[in-house]
């Protein structure tokens, strides 16, 4: 199961990708390139993988404020009907991206539990990460960021 998970994932980055895209019709909607980033990114470092599912899930909070925000008032009387038609098919986009996120987080963190567990319990980062520090460190060019 989990792999059938893990072999899906891309599939739903750019579906994601494709409603964003569809989204940007009325709103200037960052999820395209950041689920684009997520699609060529994600087979790489398991420690980028980390930072992938916070970075998308602290999204998830930034999509909710919007979506409370602006979907109360384009459906007011505030704002003229003539972009009513294509604000509730934005807001439907968004809405649908935002339950698809909210999904696609729970599938990361879920298809990289053991990583995260490692993490939790060593957070320092896997002996791979600090190694790869420790030859930065000899040649020198993390030094002047050690001093800080």
């Amino acid at each position: 199961k989990m792999e059938k998970i893990q072999e899906n994932l891309p599939k739903l980055f750019i579906a994601s990708a494709g409603l964003a895209a569809l989204s940007c019709f009325s709103r200037s909607d960052y999820n395209l390139p950041l689920f684009i980033f997520i699609y060529m990114m994600w087979g790489h470092d398991a420690m980028e993988k980390l930072r992938i599912i916070g970075f998308l899930a602290v999204t998830v909070i930034v999509d909710f404020i919007w979506l409370i925000y602006w979907a109360p008032l384009w459906n007011s009387s505030a704002l003229g009907n003539w972009e009513t038609g294509i604000h509730n098919f934005v807001i439907l986009c968004s809405a649908i991206n935002f339950v698809l996120k909210i999904a696609l987080t729970a599938a990361m963190a879920l298809a990289e539990k053991t990583t995260i567990m490692t993490f939790v319990s060593n957070p320092s980062g896997p002996p791979k990460m600090n190694s790869q520090y420790a030859q930065f460190n000899q040649i020198g060019f993390s030094t002047s960021l050690q001093k800080k």
